[in-house]
């Protein structure tokens, strides 16, 4: 049935409006797009060494990435043109890499390892916690619209100082 109540008129009409549901981490378009350009196990065992291997290497949450990608183990297709590398390449634009310099959910250890096999990348930091950058630095947002209106890449090692605080000292009265 079509209108109001099907499950069709439930489902977010843009992405901004999916992010928001009460209790949605992830669009489900997050599997859709993982999945097809993985290579993923099926064997259950072969999971929980992963998500091991993933916490040595990005501490606090490798698990929880690895399991927010478990359903890729039964997904029923995956994308013929996936890219399986060569992963030390040279695009046709250079690319900007943004981190910040505490991220628990993507370490800057795997920023500085994007930046070393894309070549004429640039890596800019924000010297702040947290997961993304937008929103961090007036600096970081300067080079963010220069490089995707102009084509102008900063020089990459620039580690910008956050606009806030994480703690603001509250102010006494």
């Amino acid at each position: 049935p079509y209108g109001q109540q099907s499950p069709l008129s439930r489902v977010p009409s843009n992405a901004i409006e999916a992010g928001h549901q009460r209790g949605v981490a992830f669009s489900p378009s997050f599997q859709g797009v993982a999945c097809s350009d993985t290579v993923n196990p099926n064997n259950p065992r072969r999971w929980i060494d992963a998500g091991a291997f993933a916490d040595r290497k990005g501490p606090w949450f490798g698990r929880l990435w690895t399991w927010l990608s478990v359903d890729c183990a039964r997904w029923p297709g995956s994308d013929a043109d996936a890219f399986r590398g060569p992963w030390k390449v040279q695009t046709d634009n250079p690319l900007l890499i943004v981190s910040t310099l505490h991220d628990p959910a993507t370490p800057i250890t795997g920023a500085r390892s994007m930046h070393r096999q894309f070549v004429d990348s640039s890596l800019i930091v924000t010297k702040t916690w947290g997961h993304g950058s937008l929103g961090t630095s007036e600096c970081i947002e300067r080079r963010y619209s220069d490089y995707l209106v102009s084509g102008n890449l900063p020089p990459s090692g620039l580690v910008c100082l956050p606009d806030k605080s994480l703690f603001p000292v509250p102010v006494r009265r």
